[in-house]
């Protein structure tokens, strides 16, 4: 019974594609299970980062001790506004760097000033903000 209970919930958390949906997969887990632990919100924000990086083309994500690098396909790169996701991105998280190469758009996260379900939530409001024609 455990490992069914374990698999709907992580059946549910990878449905995740949307805050819309986060939002109610949240709560329902909540009303179900009580208030959600740390890892387990954590594990909600990665889930909908992974799906949003698909839909928004993401090309690599590196990650180190440091810091995180998303670096934006070509096609994505040149359809986004690049001041207007200046703007955004000082609006949710003042800890986003930005710098073009090969032309990519590169976004940078220092990660010693935030906590990793900060930096995931910040990415995904980040990333459904952008004005995809």
């Amino acid at each position: 019974k455990d490992d069914s209970l374990k698999i709907l919930i992580h059946t549910k958390i990878n449905s995740i594609t949307t805050r819309e949906e986060f939002n109610l997969i949240k709560e329902e887990l909540e009303d179900r299970f009580g208030k959600l632990n740390k890892d387990i919100l954590e594990y909600m924000e990665e889930q909908l980062f992974d799906s949003l990086s698909n839909k928004y083309k993401i090309e690599k994500v590196i990650e180190n001790r440091l810091t995180i690098e998303i670096i934006f396909n070509e096609d994505i790169t040149n359809i986004v506004d690049m001041g207007d996701l200046l703007v955004k991105s000082l609006k949710i998280n003042k800890n986003f760097k930005f710098k073009s190469q090969d032309k990519k758009v590169i976004l940078y996260i220092q990660k010693s000033y935030l906590n990793k379900n900060t930096i995931y939530e910040s990415l995904n409001h980040l990333l459904e903000s952008l004005d995809l024609k």
